[in-house]
């Protein structure tokens, strides 16, 4: 039987991970933005773009064309390593940011590279960060 104590942290963790639907670039005036005004970054196969964040939160945008992957779920796959990597390495970025990530069609994503594509991001940001918006 588990404490009070294990199941709290337990929760508040699962809320640190969440990628709720604040934390995500939706409409399409905030893709063109990013897009138009954002710096540009490379890394493990994904391009990225990002821009200050008018919140006080960063959100990330997801583009995964037929390009990168011909198959649906394929395309799908990509989205959730490249979800999942934003999550895990949410709290390592230096200010809050939209982020557009868009995978090269030869990149051969997985979880540990979207991951380590993210950090190597968030340091990139940490030493070149954008113009307030």
């Amino acid at each position: 039987m588990s404490s009070g104590a294990e199941s709290t942290e337990k929760g508040r963790e699962r809320r640190r991970l969440r990628f709720g639907r604040r934390e995500r670039l939706t409409a399409r005036r905030e893709f063109q933005f990013v897009m138009a005004a954002g710096r540009q970054f490379s890394a493990f196969g994904i391009r990225f773009r990002y821009v200050r964040s008018p919140f006080p939160w960063s959100r990330l945008g997801l583009t995964v064309g037929k390009r990168a992957a011909a198959k649906a779920v394929a395309r799908s796959r990509i989205r959730r390593f490249l979800r999942e990597g934003f999550r895990h390495t949410k709290d390592c970025i230096p200010f809050p940011a939209d982020v557009v990530a868009m995978p090269y069609p030869e990149a051969q994503l997985t979880f540990e590279r979207a991951r380590a594509a993210f950090a190597a991001l968030w340091q990139a940001m940490a030493r070149r960060p954008p113009e307030a918006r």
